[in-house]
C-alpha cells in the first residue's frame, strides 16, 4: 500500500502553514489562505486515519476468509464440518452477508445463513469472479457486483486447497462496502467538518453520507449531468491514486447547492482499489 503519498501531501500542506505563520499563536487574525491551509492539513491528516482503519478492517475480513479457506481445505467443500466454519466467519465478522462455498466446477456447495441455503447446488460458474478465481487460482476482491440472489455486494472469492495442495474449490464471502466504512467514518468524522465518500475507481459509490448515492456511478449517472467537475474529478480519480479538486454539488440531504473541496486516496487489498475522498465546503 502506498501510503507515502497521502503523508507527501500532508508535508506539503504542513509547510504551507508554516510559510504564512499560522500556528495557533496569539496575535492578528490570519488570513483567509491561512486558515485554508490549516484545513488541508487537518482534512489530511483525518483521511490518513480513515484510509488506516479501513487496511485494518480490510485486513479483518481478508484474515477471516484465509482461515475459512485453510479449515475447508482439511474438511472440505460440504457438509456439518463446512456448515460450522462458514457460520463461525458470519459470528466472526459482522461485515460479511454471507458465505458459500463452490467447487472447482462452479457450483454451490454449502451455503450460510440459513436464508441462502436455496444456493446449493446452483451454478456460478457464468459469474466473472467465480472464473477468475478459479482460473488463477488467486484471491479476488470484487466491487459492487450482481448477486444470483438478488441485490448487489462486493465479493471475497479465496482458494481452497487440500493438504496435498490440490485446488478444491473457492469460498466466497459478500458484504456491503458502505456497513465496512460507515462505523469508522461515523466514529473519525463526528467532531469534524468534513465527509466521507469511497468510490471505485470505475466511478461508482462504495460509500455516500447519502445512502440515495450509494450504488450510482459518477461518471455517467444523471444525477450528476449538471455538475461536470465531478465528472471531471471522477475520471484523475479513475487513474491516479491521489488527487484534489474542486467542485459544486448540493449539501447532503439538503436541495442547497455549495462548492466543496476534496482529497483522496486510496486503500485496498488483491489489486482492488478503493478511493478514499474526503471533502469540506468552501467559500
Amino acid at each position: 500500500m502506498r501510503t507515502f503519498a497521502i503523508y507527501a501531501i500532508l508535508a506539503a500542506g504542513i509547510l504551507l502553514v508554516l510559510a504564512c505563520g499560522c500556528t495557533g499563536t496569539p496575535g492578528p487574525s490570519p488570513p483567509d489562505d491561512c486558515l485554508d491551509a490549516k484545513a488541508r492539513v487537518d482534512m489530511l491528516t483525518v483521511l490518513a486515519k480513515v484510509q488506516g482503519r479501513v487496511n485494518v478492517e480490510l485486513g479483518s475480513l481478508d484474515e477471516s476468509a484465509a482461515v475459512a479457506a485453510q479449515d475447508l481445505g482439511t474438511v472440505g467443500l460440504s457438509g456439518p464440518a463446512a456448515d460450522e466454519i462458514l457460520t463461525a466467519v458470519l459470528n466472526n465478522n459482522d461485515v460479511v452477508r454471507t458465505a458459500v462455498t463452490i467447487n472447482r466446477n462452479g457450483t454451490v456447495m454449502a451455503a450460510r445463513p440459513g436464508s441462502s441455503v436455496g444456493l446449493i447446488g446452483v451454478d456460478l460458474s457464468y459469474q466473472p469472479v467465480v472464473a477468475e478465481a478459479l482460473a488463477t487460482r488467486r484471491t479476488v476482491l470484487t466491487g459492487l457486483v450482481p448477486l444470483d440472489e438478488g441485490g448487489f455486494a462486493a465479493l471475497l472469492e479465496y482458494p481452497v486447497f487440500d493438504y496435498n495442495g490440490t485446488m478444491l474449490g473457492i469460498v466466497s464471502l459478500s458484504f456491503q462496502p458502505a456497513d465496512l466504512v460507515r462505523p469508522l467514518a461515523d466514529e473519525v468524522m463526528k467532531e469534524t467538518p468534513y465527509t466521507i465518500m469511497v468510490i471505485q475507481p470505475d466511478g461508482v459509490q462504495l460509500y455516500d453520507p447519502d445512502p440515495e448515492e450509494i450504488g450510482r456511478n459518477t461518471l455517467s449517472d444523471p444525477m450528476y449531468a449538471g455538475f461536470p467537475e465531478i465528472r471531471e474529478i471522477a475520471q484523475r480519480a479513475a487513474g491516479n491514486w491521489s488527487g484534489s479538486g474542486t467542485y459544486w454539488f448540493t449539501e447532503t440531504a439538503s436541495n442547497t447547492i455549495a462548492q466543496k473541496e476534496t482529497f483522496w486516496i486510496t486503500s485496498g487489498i488483491h489489486g482492488a482499489e478503493w478511493r478514499l475522498f474526503i471533502t469540506r465546503m468552501i467559500g
